[in-house]
């Protein structure tokens, strides 16, 4: 009997997915965050699912699959950077590139995700290719989760004040 209830429960869970062609990719959590996430790939699109309490919402992406969320090399942690400035954590997944624009096996496409307690949004640009044998680079996160400046068409710190980063730098790893 409990196991049926175990399999009914998680019918439930992942029915809506697989019965409307969607493919979950990956699913995971951020210490210290109240949501729960799930990738999918759907019509087409990466879509990022997150889940507060009983509450789902759904992130269409503008970036193709194959989709992945970016995360640390050994121990598989999702990469997160907390900016004091945007009171936001970041974390990036990454898409699909067109082979044509990048020989390297690595390229990706990568659309940053801005996650606050209240709410969860997608950042406004996108990185269409990055070519890098190592991966990715913190300030790809930086980069893509700060407004831009709409006469020069880049992104700006509000600030320019401090010359060196200070200790309590607005650029820094999230706590995992």
């Amino acid at each position: 009997m409990k196991v049926s209830k175990v399999l009914c429960a998680l019918m439930i869970m992942f029915l809506p997915a697989l019965s409307l062609g969607q493919e979950i990719v990956d699913s995971f959590k951020i210490k210290n965050l109240p949501y729960s996430f799930v990738l999918l790939e759907k019509d087409g699109k990466c879509v990022l699912r997150y889940t507060k309490g009983d509450a789902s919402k759904e992130l269409v992406m503008d970036i193709l699959p194959k989709c992945k969320v970016v995360r640390e090399i050994g121990s598989g942690e999702v990469v997160h950077y907390y900016y004091d400035d945007i009171e936001a954590t970041v974390i990036a997944i990454g898409g699909e590139v067109k082979k044509e624009r990048c020989a390297e096996e690595t390229a990706f496409s990568q659309q940053v995700v801005l996650i606050r307690r209240n709410n969860v949004k997608l950042g406004e640009k996108v990185n269409d290719w990055t070519c890098l044998p190592g991966g990715d680079d913190e300030k790809n996160y930086w980069t893509l989760s700060h407004p831009i400046n709409k006469k020069t068409k880049v992104s700006q710190k509000k600030s320019f004040k401090t010359k060196q980063p200070t200790k309590n730098s607005s650029r820094k790893k999230a706590k995992q």
